[in-house]
């Protein structure tokens, strides 16, 4: 019963005299509405479920099935004919049955509407004619179904009971003079002249016709007729029947229908469309609805941020309509004061007459009227209970009186459409904030890359001049201030190759390169790395570094090998910073199947908790404040560390217990080269530098600091080399 229960003419059909009956594709009724019921006696609970043709006179169950399963496969929209039905108290009753198919939005059958009406007084009307009954008069005049009779030769009218002179609105005498087609709409006098050429006297005409009463006004009839012999001459004698209200509510329901799809079509696109596609969705739905709806202009109006001014964003218009949108741009809000101020209320403007708009809407008249507006309708558009502007209907070529199922539809397309600017304002936001974030992460990318350079190029002379300082002097405390001063200068160093590398993988200016190398190649650079940071943080009394591998280390893979040893070099870093006693574990395997690297880093240092864990990964953050002081860095470390091994494909997992330590487990997607490209690489790695002996080389540098320790270097009369050294006058040394 979904498909009528949904309707908004669900009340009427309750309350129809006409019988309605919902029934399923295989005959079974669903719902029945009380006319119904009355005619074949039942209460509605005993209808429910039954067949259709258990309720059918035996005889007439064929032409009606063999009709609706023609309609089932297709054939057509609908199917009308005369049937018996069995009332419940086993009377016969005469009906005419009206059939028509509910779709669904994408087309398909899904039940059917039956419409009866009850004819059996017809029936034995006729039935009587044709038994030459004499008490045909009486009957006639008082049969409650409207009836007429004409002659078949001159076609004017020779009787007509009471029904049918109410129906037309004539009295007797006035129908009396009149002939059959001069009571038919003009649409169809050419049609029933033609049937009446044909009609041979065997020809039972029957029919929906549109018949003009007096009062002008037209009806839609359905009638049914045969010839009699009646004062002596040939006649017809038609039973009329009055379905123009039958036939508004089958274009009401139909256009309901259509109204449902045509919404959720303009949904489906909207619920699809792009930001960047929203304007032209907008478009196309004013276009879909305009065309609809039978109007001549769609526009919507949107408000400015300061609420100040108006402007036609969107319009369509019907062909040979006037745009007005580049006119509309720009109004102040006081242009349109009376219209502003139901909007503002959240008030709907309705007027099939533009005349009947109030005094009040002086110059809305005015612009109205200059745009050749005849009737319109305007629906606020708002969101959040904050007005944004409003959506307008307007009709031009003829006055237009919306109905309730345009109204409703109109007002959701008017919640749609403000949605959907919503939607559209939202995303250019989010869109300028990624855009601003982008740059203002490009600007610090590139404020870390110079500043690392700048203090770089200082720093340079520093730990130029204090390593070889010692040797100069054979003061003791010269020699440690002297180291002192390289140690602070190399952990300073240290930090700056970190912001330079964190800058450059901000900036997306960082490629993976790989190469074929052997697993134990990686792994003893690895071990002699951590060996060197241990010894040169002086706590190689207090930790002990233990080692684990397996056979396929010495398997070649293709892998970034700079940027492993580079993870590798932050993990150990960290290790030996957070580690005071205890132990350092690097564990190196490749797992031929899952083609992986596995790389690991544990240490038994101070560990974190599960709250740390989860942000150890971001930029410039640290356990608390306690271990910064305490431990120094500036954070930044771990967050490269998380960008190469994204950058490599792999993966990071972390487990980690205060006061225990924790294990670094990085897992990299590799490659096995294949024997030709392992072969060319090695022969790239054992280059024969031999060339270079005797070669003079020139090193350029725009420091003359640098130039001052290179000549120290090589003049230094501890060095082997005992190479002569000039210097140019374009800041170069040879």
């Amino acid at each position: 019963m979904k498909e009528i229960d949904t309707l908004p003419f669900f009340s009427f059909l309750e309350s129809s005299p006409i019988g309605f009956a919902n029934i399923s594709l295989d005959g079974t009724i669903r719902y029945a509405n009380p006319a119904f019921c009355h005619f074949l006696g039942y209460p509605l609970e005993e209808l429910l479920d039954q067949n259709f043709r258990t309720l059918t006179l035996e005889e007439d169950i064929s032409k009606d099935v063999k009709e609706f399963e023609k309609l089932k496969r297709g054939g057509g929209e609908s199917y009308t004919l005369e049937k018996r039905y069995i009332h419940k108290d086993g009377q016969v009753l005469w009906a005419q049955l009206y059939v028509s198919v509910i779709k669904n939005e994408q087309g398909e059958i899904q039940s059917f509407i039956s419409q009866i009406q009850d004819i059996t007084a017809i029936k034995q009307a006729e039935l009587n004619l044709r038994k030459g009954d004499t008490s045909f008069r009486n009957i006639f005049h008082s049969n409650p179904q409207p009836m007429v009779i004409y002659s078949t030769e001159s076609l004017y009218f020779l009787e007509a009971n009471e029904a049918a002179l109410v129906l037309m609105g004539y009295k007797v005498e006035e129908l009396l003079k009149l002939k059959l087609l001069q009571i038919l709409d003009h649409a169809d006098q050419d049609r029933a002249a033609k049937l009446l050429q044909e009609d041979s006297g065997s020809l039972r005409i029957k029919g929906e016709w549109n018949v003009q009463r007096r009062d002008g006004r037209i009806i839609t009839v359905e009638v049914n007729s045969q010839l009699i012999q009646f004062s002596g001459q040939k006649a017809r004698h038609l039973s009329i029947s009055d379905v123009t209200e039958r036939k508004h509510n089958e274009r009401q329901i139909k256009h309901h229908i259509k109204a449902e799809q045509v919404l959720n079509d303009i949904s489906f696109r909207f619920v699809n469309s792009r930001p960047e596609e929203i304007d032209d969705s907008i478009n196309e739905a004013l276009k879909e609805i305009g065309l609809f709806t039978q109007v001549d202009r769609a526009y919507v109006f949107q408000l400015s941020n300061d609420i100040s001014r108006l402007d036609n964003t969107f319009e369509w218009c019907n062909r040979g309509i006037e745009p007005q949108l580049d006119q509309l741009q720009g109004m102040p809000v006081d242009s349109y004061p009376w219209i502003m101020g139901r909007m503002n209320r959240f008030e709907l403007i309705q007027y099939e007459d533009l005349a009947e708009i109030p005094d009040e809407a002086v110059r809305e008249q005015a612009i109205l009227g200059d745009q050749q507006v005849m009737s319109i309708l305007i629906i606020p558009m708002h969101y959040e209970n904050e007005l944004k502007g409003f959506v307008g209907f307007d009709s031009i070529k003829r006055k237009k009186l919306w109905s309730a199922t345009d109204m409703n539809l109109l007002r959701s397309l008017t919640d749609l459409i403000s949605w959907e600017l919503i939607r559209k304002e939202k995303a250019l936001e989010l869109i300028q904030a990624k855009e601003q974030a982008e740059e203002s992460s490009r600007l610090k990318s590139v404020f870390l890359a110079t500043i690392s350079h700048e203090l770089r190029t200082p720093l340079n002379p520093i730990l130029g001049f204090s390593s070889i300082l010692p040797d100069y002097s054979d003061d003791q405390l010269v020699k440690e201030m002297a180291g002192m001063i390289h140690t602070s200068g190399d952990e300073l160093l240290h930090l700056l190759e970190d912001l330079f590398d964190l800058s450059l993988a901000n900036g997306n200016r960082v490629a993976c390169h790989p190469r074929a190398v052997k697993g134990v190649d990686l792994f003893c650079i690895g071990r002699a790395i951590l060996e060197e940071i241990l010894i040169s943080s002086g706590k190689q009394d207090q930790i002990r570094l233990t080692f684990s591998g397996d056979i396929c280390l010495f398997t070649e893979v293709l892998v970034d090998d700079a940027k492993t040893i580079q993870i590798l070099s932050i993990l150990f870093k960290n290790a030996v910073k957070f580690t005071d006693t205890g132990e350092i574990e690097f564990g190196m395997q490749i797992d031929k199947t899952a083609e992986h690297l596995i790389l690991s880093v544990r240490d038994t240092g101070i560990g974190m908790g599960e709250k740390d864990s989860k942000h150890i990964f971001e930029q410039f953050r640290q356990i608390d404040e306690f271990y910064s002081r305490a431990y120094g860095g500036m954070g930044i470390g771990l967050s490269i560390v998380r960008k190469y091994v994204a950058l490599m494909k792999g993966q990071i997992r972390l487990d980690s217990t205060p006061g225990e330590g924790s294990l670094f487990q990085i897992t990299l997607p590799v490659k096995f080269p294949t024997r030709k490209a392992a072969k060319e690489n090695e022969r790239s790695l054992v280059e024969n530098f031999s060339f270079i002996e005797g070669s003079t080389i020139l090193v350029v540098d725009d420091n003359p600091l640098i130039h001052e320790i290179l000549k120290i270097y090589f003049e230094f009369p501890a060095s082997e080399s005992g190479i002569p050294v000039q210097r140019s006058s374009k800041n170069g040394l040879a």
